[in-house]
């Protein structure tokens, strides 16, 4: 979904002050109805907005996931590259040159990139543990239908084994999709704010040429905007 109203609000937004940390404008949703096993249900999809002439974006690639049962989000790829593609249609052709603009999103991609992978530690160690708790249930299951194998009947030993089967089998998707929702969220809370922070810290290589960069939502994307606006 694409935007315009991102120029509306930056008319009414109050004046930004380069010396205070900026947390950018306020994600825009919009409200669907989604269909799921049968069953509509209200979705809040965030607007993904566009570069206006006086408000440039620069995209990093990311996916659109659900956080909770009634958002959904852009969730940014762990690798990061901010870029900007009608750079020649904003106000930034007038006040920077490319090279420049395109080495302080090169700074800012790394940094995130570099946050995102020691973020991620965690979550390899949480589905690891995960992993050798399924592996420990699977080892003592098998080993228990091997001993019934041994003192009952065929039938028994397969209903067991086929029970077992089942069991671990939801278990590890229930397991799979709790972390992977979970994962989501927290990437998209961490890269917003990782880039609040990366952004305050950087923005001065970019204020005496006449450009402010601000935080864009789940750190999906840096505006610029006129840093006498």
């Amino acid at each position: 979904l694409i935007s315009n109203s991102y120029k509306e609000a930056l008319s009414q937004s109050p004046e930004i002050n380069p010396d205070t940390i900026d947390y950018g404008l306020n994600p825009n949703f919009k409200v669907t109805t989604k269909k799921f096993c049968n069953l509509e249900r209200t979705v809040e999809t965030f607007v993904i907005p566009n570069s206006e002439t006086n408000s440039a974006l620069a995209f990093t690639e990311f996916t659109v996931a659900s956080i909770g049962n009634k958002k959904e989000v852009p969730v940014p790829y762990e690798d990061y590259k901010y870029t900007i593609k009608n750079f020649q249609g904003t106000f930034l052709a007038d006040l920077i040159p490319f090279s420049e603009l395109n080495t302080f999103m090169a700074q800012v991609s790394q940094r995130m990139t570099e946050s995102s992978k020691e973020a991620e530690i965690g979550f390899l160690f949480l589905w690891h543990m995960l992993s050798i708790i399924l592996f420990t249930f699977c080892f003592f299951g098998f080993g228990l239908c091997y001993i019934l194998a041994l003192s009952e009947p065929t039938k028994a030993f397969l209903w067991v084994l086929g029970s077992l089967c089942l069991v671990l089998g939801l278990c590890g998707l229930f397991l799979y999709k709790l972390i992977t929702r979970r994962k989501m969220r927290l990437v998209s809370s961490f890269a917003y704010r990782d880039l609040v922070r990366i952004i305050h810290e950087e923005k001065h290589q970019l204020l005496s040429k006449g450009v402010l960069a601000r935080p864009g939502s789940f750190g999906a994307f840096i505006q610029f905007v006129p840093s006498d606006f």
